[in-house]
């Protein structure tokens, strides 16, 4: 996506990534393989009122270039 000027993010991570969880507590993450699995896959679209029809139809054929 980003080769093709489209900004996504990682849109979920599960708590027990963050430094503060990782230091304070014992969270081994192959405990959560449902949220691993989550996190591997899903990211956080463009989305915003200044979106031109264009802009959604081109990041639309991009998602389905990889959905094939």
């Amino acid at each position: 996506m980003k080769s093709n000027d489209i900004g996504v993010n990682v849109h979920y991570i599960p708590i027990y990534h963050f430094s503060y969880y990782q230091n304070n507590f014992n969270f081994d993450p192959n405990d959560f393989p449902v949220t691993e699995d989550v996190f591997n896959r899903i990211i956080t679209l463009p989305l915003h009122p200044q979106l031109k029809e264009d802009q959604i139809e081109f990041i639309c054929n991009k998602i389905e270039l990889f959905t094939e």
